[in-house]
């Protein structure tokens, strides 16, 4: 699972239009999953909360806009785990009594074998196996040449159930090649891990995505400058860029989202955009070449927040009419979408975004009076109809 973005800066352009004009659409109830004190002790999760007050930012109001947490997590049954940058660990935690935050493990960032700076993203296989990105600066770290490295070094670390360490992807480790920073990783159910990069070259962008088998050999490369840069809609050519991708759990394929610009001469104007589509594809790794086209929307289609252990493709966008958050669940084998509803929480706490579990459980994490790591649960409706 992953966290793809807070939400702030996603505008989603949807009409939705529910029986009983005017009535907003109904909204999950929330409960507290998980508890936890912000501090720099076991048993806590870090911030930036000292660097803050050091700097002068001691207003409750001003620290609630710039306070920063641990945002890479996972969600296991009743376990929680953690990436936390601010105290160099792994943390994992099961959800007590009331969402009490119960201590299993961490993970430190030096042991037997490894050592790390500051852990980034945490990824948990089917079988409670951790895979971590973190960086390492040290003078130990070598060029090809022989020159001693001071950038910073990202890598993959694999560690057993229990914490003990495996092996490490890039340098020094298993694929030896420096690595810069993953976008994001994600898991499939046969144990590959995928490791994704989003790079800007020359103004456009572009992913480039690494598989990884689980004893840690590259068994797949995709880079999406070999995509067309057209698609042919309706008889007519739209320029195309891929602005999302993910990868199934069942299914050796990737999600491509494409949005996609139709442009034309407008005399005296120029070149003026008079179409778009967004449009959501499956791409076959084995065959090399997209499978299946699954949505075509003529607006913004909303962003992906996770794939469930079942192959079901979660969404999420703001409903400006409704001012909620809405996730629509796409069954692609069944075609079939549900959707459920969430109020903002943004006005009442900290919010630092959305979690979907492989169940297909919905979360946020947000900070209470800026000493409380919450992971608020919430409780679905039943199906809600959606006339659009």
């Amino acid at each position: 699972m992953r966290k793809w973005i807070s939400f702030g800066c996603v505008v989603l352009l949807v009409s939705v239009f529910f029986t009983g004009c005017g009535r907003r659409p109904p909204t999950m109830g929330k409960e507290v999953f998980l508890y936890v004190s912000l501090g720099n002790t076991n048993g806590c999760v870090g911030s930036n909360y000292d660097l803050l007050t050091n700097a002068g930012i001691v207003d409750d109001v001003e620290v609630k806009d710039y306070l920063d947490v641990p945002t890479s997590i996972q969600i296991i049954g009743k376990k929680v785990y953690i990436a936390d940058k601010y105290r160099g660990v792994i943390s994992v935690f099961s959800s007590g009594n009331f969402g009490k935050a119960v201590p299993q493990m961490e993970i430190s960032n030096m042991g037997e074998g490894y050592a790390f700076e500051t852990v980034f993203q945490v990824a948990v296989n089917k079988y409670g196996e951790i895979y971590a990105v973190a960086s390492l600066t040290n003078t130990n770290v070598y060029e090809t040449q022989g020159a001693t490295n001071e950038r910073e070094n990202y890598l993959i670390y694999k560690f057993t159930y229990d914490g003990r360490f495996l092996y490490t992807i890039g340098i020094n480790g298993i694929n030896t090649a420096p690595m810069p920073m993953p976008d994001f990783i994600d898991l499939d159910l046969f144990g590959n891990l995928y490791v994704y990069f989003r790079e800007d070259r020359a103004g456009e962008l572009y992913w480039k995505v690494k598989r990884y088998s689980s004893s840690g050999e590259l068994n797949f490369e995709f880079d999406s400058q070999y995509i067309a840069k057209k698609h042919e809609i309706d008889g007519e050519m739209y320029q195309s860029e891929l602005y999302g991708i993910a990868n199934l759990k069942n299914d050796e394929r990737l999600i491509f989202f494409t949005a996609n610009y139709l442009f034309k001469n407008q005399g005296d104007k120029g070149n003026q955009l008079v179409g778009y589509r967004s449009i959501l594809e499956m791409y076959s790794i084995l065959k090399n070449t997209v499978s299946r086209q699954l949505l075509d929307e003529k607006q913004r289609m909303e962003d992906v927040l996770g794939i469930t252990a079942d192959d079901t493709i979660v969404l999420y966008g703001y409903d400006e009419k409704y001012r909620v958050i809405r996730f629509h669940f796409y069954d692609m084998f069944k075609n079939q979408h549900t959707y459920q509803y969430a109020p903002v929480l943004s006005d009442y706490y900290a919010n630092f975004g959305f979690y979907l579990d492989q169940n297909g459980e919905l979360y946020s994490l947000v900070v209470k009076e800026n000493k409380h790591y919450i992971l608020l649960h919430w409780k679905k409706k039943n199906q809600t109809k959606v006339f659009e």
